[in-house]
């Protein structure tokens, strides 16, 4: 009986040291922020944690609040959550705002009040023993998420990124992120106005002579052709009168000079 009691006792300190795993800072992440509401409604804001750990994480008595809390001089805070449960390693915790409603076809881990607002927050996750754990300080502006379509706002190893689709990614891994469209950048670019025509090209002396000379000489020959046939004479009678003619004073200047001999 006492071995079964010590056993059990051994056990129960196991599952304790287990569940009571004291937490340090970036051990639970704000992972997710639907600080724009749903595409059904703009009050179903939703929070999301991620337990970054190979243990589960008790957060019972841990405060969820931004910055004017109401220790401060600046009066009541606009937004203070007070978490229960445990979350267990590598896994996500879902807060809804006001009901269950905020993300369909889950359950939500808590419920809580209050309101996000769309010009930004700064967020403090805090155990229970008030030591900061992890927060989202941007209270002049959210970095990322859409209020137009509804895109969440998700974190990211490099920082905070606008979520793919709408709706975000709620009790699940966060998503790629939104592509952003490259624009080519025409800042450099002329108008039709302002874009002048290129000069046409010089034409030299020489190209003149060269197309006068290609062009004349077929008209010349061409007008002399015409004007042989004008006169009745073609090239083959030109031919034979100037062959003869050439025989004719080869004859002379021979026999010029055979008289000459005697």
């Amino acid at each position: 009986m006492n071995k079964v009691f010590l056993f059990l006792i051994t056990i129960a300190g196991f599952a304790a040291c287990s569940v009571a795993h004291a937490a340090s800072q970036g051990d639970i992440l704000i992972n997710e922020i639907a600080w724009m509401g749903t595409t059904n409604s703009a009050n179903d804001e939703w929070i999301e944690l991620f337990n970054n750990t190979e243990n589960p994480i008790d957060v019972s008595g841990w405060i969820i609040k931004s910055t004017n809390d109401p220790s401060a001089s600046s009066g009541q805070a606009k937004l203070k959550i007070n978490l229960k449960g445990i979350i267990p390693s590598k896994a996500f915790y879902l807060l809804e705002r006001t009901d269950n409603n905020s993300v369909p076809h889950i359950t939500a881990d808590l419920i809580y009040k209050g309101a996000l607002t769309n010009s930004g927050m700064d967020l403090k996750l805090s155990d229970n023993s008030n030591n900061l754990i992890d927060e989202a300080n941007y209270s002049i502006t959210w970095p990322a998420g859409d209020n137009n379509t509804k895109q969440t706002m998700e974190r990211t190893a490099m920082g905070w990124q606008t979520s793919k689709d709408p709706r975000g990614t709620p009790k699940s891994e966060n998503s790629s992120g939104v592509v952003k469209k490259v624009l080519a950048n025409t800042s450099s670019l002329k108008t039709a106005d302002e874009v002048k025509p290129l000069p046409e090209p010089k034409k030299s002396d020489n190209t003149n002579s060269v197309s006068t000379a290609a062009v004349s000489q077929p008209l010349e020959s061409t007008q002399e052709l015409l004007h042989q046939k004008e006169s009745g004479l073609t090239p083959w009678l030109l031919f034979l009168i100037s062959l003869g003619s050439i025989i004719s004073l080869a004859i002379i200047v021979l026999v010029v000079k055979i008289k000459l001999k005697k």
